[in-house]
């Protein structure tokens, strides 16, 4: 087979590192992104996938490495087209940072997809062990959970200051030119933070483009795109070649997968890895000499079929409304922004106006004792009187049903979204 195909050279290669937040929910929506995108490598955080579910995207080969909650977990999907290798990573650091990594055959590059958890607290030795396993140019993608001044945040805190170190031990530059990476709800202090880092070693910083793209596309951060400019030497890929079986010689390729099967010493003593991996170069080199190869090709994303136009319509007016909550803010944006995942508002019954939205949401009391409604926050020292305690209660039983009547109003929208999309 591969006598029969030619390889395709690129002076660049495309890396798209994303945290998904649920790449099962967000897969229409990359689907969409990778028709107008020709990207090579997919670098994934927050996959929400369980090792034993199966997840694909057409034209891509995926290594992962999942949490058993179905929660977290990391990703790495490269074109059929690429040649590479499966890194194996010694976890010999906090078994809460999980990180996964291929090598690139032609580049030797090495791409490595990472997510901390915001309660995880990693050590220098841990960030060191992981960094010291990469001896070849390396491209670490992820989402590091700390702050820092030199990607955007206006404070450092402790996971920062390590991070940062362990990157000065190992000589790694960190890309990110300060664009916020990630969307938070509207009564933090910072709306929009910088959480998802690229980290690259030296000798590639220099012909690696970094961007941030402006539509989340379902997720709570921003996707980013790398860009590896590689002018000194081509990065080759092998279009993907099929077996024209229709045309094949059968007895040829039967004697052919005998031969080489009873050329095997010891074949049923093998472990099962080891059968396989036998039986299937025996069926490749039974198929070349028995069948020709179809034209070759390179497999590219296709628009799911159930894509019409409103999907089009949903996808675009949520990126509207994104982009409404990027330039205004406040708590309405936001919901819209968020409502359905894709930006679908589902008719509620309540007049869409700006008036009838702001009554929506104004269910608590503007004024008052706020121990009426609330006891009192975690370490308050307020302590209510007996008699203000059970007034408390019965209007917190009042207030809070109508906080759970909105919140199950909004799962109600998201869910109609989920059956239409099914």
């Amino acid at each position: 087979m591969a006598d029969t195909q030619t390889n395709i050279s690129k002076n660049c290669i495309q890396i798209l590192q994303w945290n998904a937040r649920s790449i099962v929910a967000q897969k229409a929506s990359l689907q969409h992104f990778l028709i107008n995108h020709d990207v090579d490598i997919i670098v994934i955080s927050e996959t929400w996938l369980k090792e034993s579910q199966v997840f694909s995207l057409s034209g891509y080969n995926c290594i992962k490495k999942c949490r058993t909650n179905g929660t977290g977990g990391v990703a790495i999907f490269i074109k059929q087209a690429i040649e590479f290798q499966e890194f194996k990573i010694l976890q010999n650091f906090n078994s809460s940072i999980e990180a996964c990594a291929v090598t690139l055959n032609h580049l030797k590059y090495n791409i490595v997809s990472i997510y901390k958890p915001p309660d995880v607290c990693a050590t220098l030795g841990d960030w060191e062990s992981l960094f010291n396993q990469f001896k070849a140019p390396t491209i670490f993608c992820g989402d590091f959970n700390a702050h820092h001044g030199l990607w955007g945040y206006s404070y450092d805190n402790s996971q920062g200051n390590i991070l940062v170190e362990a990157t000065e031990i190992k000589s790694l530059v960190i890309l990110n030119n300060g664009n916020p990476t990630r969307i938070s709800v509207p009564s933090n202090v910072n709306q929009f933070s910088a959480v998802d880092l690229t980290l690259v070693s030296s000798e590639i910083a220099d012909i690696t483009e970094w961007e941030v793209l402006p539509d989340s596309m379902g997720s709570d951060h921003f996707p980013i795109l790398l860009t590896i400019l590689n002018n000194n030497q081509s990065f080759e890929i092998s279009p993907y070649c099929r077996w024209n079986d229709a045309c094949g010689n059968w007895d040829k390729f039967q004697d052919s997968l005998n031969k080489s099967l009873n050329d095997i010493a010891n074949l049923n003593d093998l472990p099962n890895q080891e059968k396989f991996t036998n039986l299937l170069n025996a069926i490749t080199v039974a198929a070349d000499s028995s069948m020709p190869i179809k034209k070759p090709f390179t497999p590219t994303s296709v628009k799911p079929i159930w894509w019409d136009e409103n999907c089009t319509r949903a996808y675009e007016t949520r990126r509207q409304a994104l982009l409404n909550y990027r330039q205004q803010g406040g708590c309405v944006n936001f919901g819209h922004s968020c409502y359905g995942g894709m930006g679908k508002r589902a008719s509620t019954g309540v007049e869409d106006t700006p008036a009838a939205l702001g009554e929506e949401v104004r269910y608590l009391p503007q004024s008052g004792d706020p121990a009426l409604v609330f006891t009192g926050p975690r370490g308050s020292v307020y302590k209510p009187d007996s008699a203000t305690k059970e007034l408390a209660r019965q209007q917190q039983v009042e207030n809070v049903s109508k906080v759970i009547r909105q919140w199950i109003q909004n799962y109600r929208r998201a869910q109609e979204l989920s059956n239409d999309l099914v």
